[in-house]
């Protein structure tokens, strides 16, 4: 399985639509991994190097 190529705005609206904990993505500007999660207090965590 490869991980979708998505903007941040557009992982955040992926993240939303599904209800899952976590996201990883790639990011086409510059071909990296993300993740984006839910935190603790709802909120979302992008993690990127």
């Amino acid at each position: 399985m490869r991980a979708p190529r998505l903007t941040e705005r557009e992982a955040v609206a992926r993240l939303a639509a599904s209800g899952e904990a976590v996201l990883f993505y790639v990011d086409p500007a510059d071909g990296r991994g993300r993740v984006l999660r839910r935190g603790g207090d709802g909120g979302l965590v992008l993690i990127a190097p």
